[in-house]
């Protein structure tokens, strides 16, 4: 009895003093700008900034880099939906230091999250906040990059309730792809989806919205602007179309927010066929004679009839109808030269009669 209670002991004793294996490292705390978030041209936007891998912190300064001409920030507001919402005594402050082009902080805003108490350090993951910009890039831009990084100033770098800064820290830069003509998915983002934006869709052309990563995406590009028929789709992530020459077609959802564009081109107009073309009409000269009558081409109406010395002839072509017409002159010519002879030789003929004596009598 005694030597199972040793046993016991020293089996308790041993797992006591003894540690217990470590979790493997976490991966470094990674602060996100989101990735081709749709937006619309002169209208707002709403860009996230995640955060994953989070070791804790209880103050950090980050910097938004962007241009001034494609965006304009309207506010920044921490999370608030959620278990592992970043609440107060966490506070947000925006400090403006957008500069003119060319100076070494143009187009950057100073954001500094703190917990003013400095006693508590926030450890959710997920969105940590969520940017509003107006979009006023200018036709032609795209898509335009958000950059992210960490200030110089205090409170720069990630720091924890005790005053130790975060080691392993990364920052990853975004974008905000702009489309002119359609709007962006409606209503809030849902968690773990992205956007489809449909761009340049004619009229009930539908398939935008929020989708969860390898969700199928059904999209229609509506009725075809007048005097266009559809062509294809493209789109600005990537993007498997299961048929891009069809108007109505789908796609699996990728992680991450894509724009699809119905591309439309003009209606073939069909030639018009040669206009007919016809010969002058017949005129017949004081003596008689007259010239070709009109010629039809294949295709085309019938022309009018000529009058004078030969009736209908066939309208075969000006050339043939010319080469009848001196054929018949000719003919004409000789008849009148034969005609001219024998009047002349009979003439002759009674002549020498009446003056030949009569010897018989």
């Amino acid at each position: 009895m005694k030597k199972i209670l040793t046993l016991t002991f020293v089996v308790l004793f041993l797992l006591t003093v003894t540690p217990l294996p470590m979790s493997a490292n976490p991966g470094p705390t990674t602060f996100e700008v989101g990735k081709n978030v749709p937006g619309v041209r002169g209208r707002q936007v709403t860009v996230p900034v995640s955060v994953s891998d989070n070791q804790g912190f209880a103050a950090v300064g980050l910097v938004i880099d962007f241009k001034p001409e494609h965006l304009r920030l309207r506010d920044a507001v921490l999370r608030t939906t959620g278990t592992d919402a970043p609440r107060p005594p966490l506070r947000l402050s925006l400090e403006h230091e957008v500069k003119e082009p060319g100076s070494a902080n143009y187009g950057i805003q100073w954001i500094s999250i703190v917990d003013v108490n400095n006693r508590e350090d926030w450890d959710g993951n997920g969105v940590l906040m969520n940017l509003t910009f107006d979009v006023v890039a200018p036709v032609g831009v795209d898509i335009t990059d958000i950059g992210l990084n960490y200030t110089t100033s205090p409170n720069g770098t990630p720091v924890n309730s005790k005053g130790q800064l975060l080691t392993r820290v990364e920052y990853t830069s975004g974008s905000v792809v702009i489309s002119t003509s359609s709007q962006g998915p409606d209503g809030p983002q849902p968690p773990g989806t992205f956007g489809v934006t449909l761009d340049n869709g004619g009229t009930g052309s539908s398939g935008q919205g929020w989708y969860l990563p390898q969700a199928r995406v059904d999209i229609n590009a509506g009725t075809a602007p007048a005097g266009q028929q559809f062509s294809h789709w493209s789109s600005t992530g990537s993007v498997t179309f299961e048929n891009p020459n069809s108007a109505t077609t789908s796609f699996t959802m990728p992680n991450a927010h894509v724009t699809v564009v119905a591309n439309w081109v003009p209606i073939p107009i069909p030639s018009p066929s040669p206009p007919p073309t016809t010969s002058p009409g017949p005129t017949t000269s004081p003596g008689g004679s007259t010239t070709p009558g009109p010629t039809t081409t294949p295709g085309s109406g019938t022309g009018g009839g000529g009058s004078g010395g030969f009736g209908n002839v066939p309208q075969t072509g000006v050339s043939d109808m010319t080469g009848t017409i001196v054929a018949m002159i000719f003919s004409i010519l000789m008849t009148a030269s034969l005609s001219a002879y024998l009047v002349v030789h009979i003439r002759e003929r009674r002549r020498q009669k009446k003056t030949t004596p009569n010897n018989g009598k």
